[in-house]
């Protein structure tokens, strides 16, 4: 088994691409390859290699997937990045976690409903007793959305909840997020900041997680489950990115010199670009015409000075957008 650092950087960049994604449809895939340099070598490589292995979906489309977990957990072993690592690792927690959800216990429940959801997560907040741990991948909530939070954080820290939060180098960025998370650690709560955070994650008391079903996406509703296992497992995954993050105030203030960071409807786009799914299937999912979709993707290839959709995915991971 070839370790991370022996792979060329093609291959490896299109494997972390996997590990953000799970799943990429094999058509678009093979399509942005064409273009990128060492592109279609990368993707044979990952097949022979068994770290990438192509399935069928459940409409008979062709899709790319991650190999064995026995394949990968032998990877994670061998040296590495630390930063692959850390998220080849933290992707085999979640997968290893989330397949008990398909298990007898019924402890798991998909909530797709907002008022329900909303529901279920306040009713989380007031039921929890001793630690709340989260995990926020991608965009914070701003303006008055971000000081409801506040208000029910400081409320849990009053109350001796033992809070402690994990959010993105560019999150941290933000003026107005630092000044909320920096009234939460004024009062106790344990507030960190990592490079890349891949899940978005709630642990209440180490007996109930919250995982969403999209991680781009809150709309698609999300997953509770008290089953003992997957708690636990998810449990851990939290310790383990909240032990490798830094403290806020060892955390760059400031955003990727020279680049705006996206709005909430361009991560949703650059997303959807990751994902491989077809211009019309993203558009559909924007509820917008294909045209207007590819003339987001333009926007996005200038904004980040790409010359392909490939070569923006790779810029968007370097900045820590995906």
């Amino acid at each position: 088994m070839a370790a991370l650092h022996e792979l060329t950087p093609s291959t490896v960049q299109l494997f972390e691409r996997l590990l953000s994604a799970g799943e990429l449809e094999a058509g678009a895939l093979q399509r942005s390859l064409a273009t990128a340099p060492g592109g279609p070598a990368a993707l044979t490589s990952l097949v022979q290699l068994g770290l990438a292995r192509l399935t069928t979906g459940p409409d008979g489309a062709a899709l790319v997937g991650l190999g064995s977990t026995a394949t990968l957990r032998r990877l994670a072993e061998a040296p590495g990045t630390a930063a692959a690592q850390r998220l080849l690792r933290a992707r085999l927690a979640l997968s290893g976690s989330l397949e008990q959800q398909r298990g007898p216990s019924g402890t798991s429940v998909t909530v797709a409903d907002r008022a329900e959801l909303t529901e279920r997560l306040q009713r989380l907040g007031r039921e929890v007793g001793e630690e709340l741990v989260s995990l926020h991948a991608g965009a914070v909530p701003e303006g008055p959305a971000l000081d409801a939070h506040l208000a029910s954080d400081l409320e849990l820290v009053a109350r001796g909840v033992r809070v402690r939060v994990v959010y993105s180098a560019e999150a941290a960025s933000s003026p107005q997020l630092r000044t909320y998370a920096a009234a939460l650690a004024a009062v106790g709560a344990e507030i960190r900041v990592a490079g890349g955070v891949p899940h978005r994650l709630v642990v209440a008391d180490a007996r109930e997680a919250v995982v969403p079903v999209d991680n781009a996406s809150l709309a698609a509703g999300a997953v509770f489950t008290t089953d003992p296992t997957l708690v636990r497992r998810l449990h851990r995954l939290a310790d383990t990115l909240f032990d490798n993050a830094s403290p806020l105030d060892e955390a760059p203030s400031a955003a990727v010199p020279g680049v705006r960071p996206p709005t909430p409807l361009e991560r949703r786009v650059l997303h959807l670009m990751s994902s491989g799914v077809t211009d019309e299937v993203a558009a559909s999912r924007l509820g917008v015409t294909d045209r207007t979709f590819r003339r987001y993707v333009s926007s996005i290839l200038k904004h980040l000075g790409a010359t392909s959709r490939f070569q923006a995915g790779l810029r968007a991971i370097e900045h820590g957008w995906l």
